[in-house]
């Protein structure tokens, strides 16, 4: 391989972080320094790969491309590394956490981050390693033992639910649809899922739990559901959201301040929206210290959540 594979790693955080900013931040890097090796790397491969604009950065044709291959080279070297932690680490030392992308800001907030916090106090001891990525990448990775738990979205599609695995459900709620006010013309009206469908929509990228959840709802009443914006979490969705870009699928927590302070309003459907839930996945090894992070997890739930 004649190019660095250095600057194959940069280029995947700043890519998939859609940022140079946020890549440095990541890696302890510095901006300049980034800017720098992908200047090199377009240099080396002969083309542009990034657009470059004020608000952040964009892939060009060829930077699809290439992020298509980098991206699944980094997935496959990241199980590699997790097989090998798992081999020559002591079992009773650590734990393996997922977090998918599609988590609501709710599911954060009220319950994940709040047992993790009150699991490392009640166990110091224990090494706790958090990987964020998708629902989709995270469920085969804890089916085939490469994780030992994570937390993820459902329903999913049956290249999911084929995997090995130990699955409890947290709690379940109805996403609300909600927009800015540059949509106020929308206000107290009752739409359908097709009138909704004709504004621009906010949501998670392709390929995400959250994206193919709606793409199959709006395919039950024969849409297509093509979000203008595709974002990297729901965090993001939020924020294009408020700053009237689109209308959204949002958890109603997770929307609840926003509404209050007049930034967003809920917009009613004719259609009854799918439920969704939050759950909790374990791999078969039952390894001690997953089996006592899911004793706790579910010894510290509100059952009212």
């Amino acid at each position: 391989m004649s190019v660095s594979y250095d600057y194959y790693r940069l280029f995947y955080y700043v890519a998939t972080y859609r940022s140079f900013n946020k890549a440095a931040a990541i890696l302890s890097n510095s901006q300049p320094n980034i800017s720098r090796s992908i200047a090199n790397l377009e240099s080396q491969l002969g083309c542009k790969l990034f657009n470059r604009s004020s608000s952040g950065v964009t892939l060009t044709d060829e930077g699809e491309e290439l992020y298509s291959h980098v991206e699944a080279a980094f997935k496959h070297l990241t199980a590699g590394e997790i097989g090998v932690k798992a081999l020559t680490e002591k079992e009773n030392k650590t734990i393996s956490i997922g977090l998918s992308a599609d988590l609501t800001q709710s599911s954060f907030k009220d319950i994940i981050v709040p047992v993790m916090k009150q699991f490392r106090d009640k166990f110091p001891d224990v090494r706790i390693e958090i990987k964020h990525d998708t629902t989709t990448a995270l469920a085969p990775a804890v089916g085939d033992n490469l994780m030992d738990i994570a937390f993820i979205t459902t329903p999913f599609d049956e290249s999911i639910t084929k995997h090995n695995y130990k699955k409890r459900c947290i709690r379940s709620h109805k996403d609300i649809v909600v927009a800015g006010n540059a949509f106020s013309d929308l206000k107290g009206k009752k739409l359908s899922l097709s009138a909704i469908n004709e504004h621009p929509l906010v949501g998670t990228k392709n390929k995400s739990e959250t994206y193919d959840f709606y793409k199959h709802f709006f395919a039950e009443h024969g849409l297509e559901y093509k979000p203008a914006i595709e974002t990297i979490n729901m965090d993001q969705v939020m924020i294009y959201t408020v700053e009237n870009q689109g209308i959204a699928f949002i958890h109603p927590e997770d929307a609840e301040e926003a509404i209050a302070q007049g930034k967003l309003f809920r917009i009613k459907t004719k259609e009854e929206l799918p439920v969704r839930y939050l759950a909790f996945i374990r791999n078969t090894k039952d390894k001690k210290n997953a089996l006592a992070f899911e004793e706790f997890l579910f010894n510290q739930i509100d059952p009212s959540l």
